[in-house]
């Protein structure tokens, strides 16, 4: 897994437009955000900038910039080369979790010890007002936090309806960990226990054909990650469009 430093991140925004980078000043603290728009997948792989889907970067008091991850950019199967059923069909599946409705958002750690929420390129949006809010009641995701940022983990969230949800937890090299062991009383993304018929893609290509009321899942291989829709959830995006 491939984490860019700050110094590579300002290079490709020089030369990729749809690299975009946003500067904020929090506590008199430099912090900058890094996002994708719409870049197409050759530039993607060209720059080597999955990565760079909110990644968050903070300057200290020592003038190091401190580096906050949330979800890489994942594919949905066949949206892509990397992505292509016929070359994944026979992959080894080791994880699945479930895809959750919502808006995406992280907790950046300030060099005063303050720490925040930010959706990929915002402080100060609804998102953000409405999570600081909850966190004020909730000492689990304050515990959750706290011993993650201790630990140099990243925790990545969706907010949605009011609720908070886990979605990933990352170590600082990028690795996803499986959040069947992350065991804190929050509500988290539903991770399966693999069986034998479950580690085949053609499984979950058959279930996602006739599972009702579900987005889908974000399935886990040895090399890579992709994202698989329901049929349902197909048809409905379709008649909202």
């Amino acid at each position: 897994m491939f984490i860019p430093d700050k110094t590579y991140c300002d290079a490709i925004v020089k030369e990729c437009k749809d690299i975009i980078k946003k500067d904020f000043i929090i506590d008199d603290f430099e912090i900058s955000c890094y996002y994708h728009n719409n870049i197409d997948y050759n530039s993607m792989l060209y720059y080597k900038s999955y990565e760079l889907d909110g990644l968050t970067f903070v300057k200290d008091n020592s003038f190091v910039w401190g580096r906050f991850l949330m979800t890489h950019k994942i594919y949905y199967l066949n949206e892509n080369d990397l992505v292509n059923a016929n070359d994944i069909l026979d992959g080894q599946i080791v994880n699945v979790t479930e895809i959750v409705d919502g808006e995406t958002f992280i907790f950046v750690k300030l060099p005063n010890g303050k720490i925040i929420p930010k959706t990929k390129m915002s402080f100060d949006n609804k998102v953000c007002r409405e999570v600081t809010k909850i966190v004020k009641h909730n000492r689990d995701l304050r515990v959750l936090v706290l011993g993650c940022m201790k630990n140099n983990l990243h925790p990545i969230f969706k907010y949605h309806n009011d609720n908070i949800t886990l979605i990933a937890v990352r170590t600082q090299t990028g690795d996803y960990i499986d959040l069947k062991n992350v065991d804190f009383n929050i509500m988290k993304s539903r991770s399966y226990k693999i069986n034998d018929e479950q580690s085949n893609l053609q499984y979950w290509i058959d279930y996602s054909k006739d599972k009702q009321n579900f987005i889908g899942w974000i399935i886990y291989f040895n090399d890579r990650m992709i994202k698989l829709k329901t049929n349902w959830h197909k048809i409905k995006q379709k008649n909202f469009s």
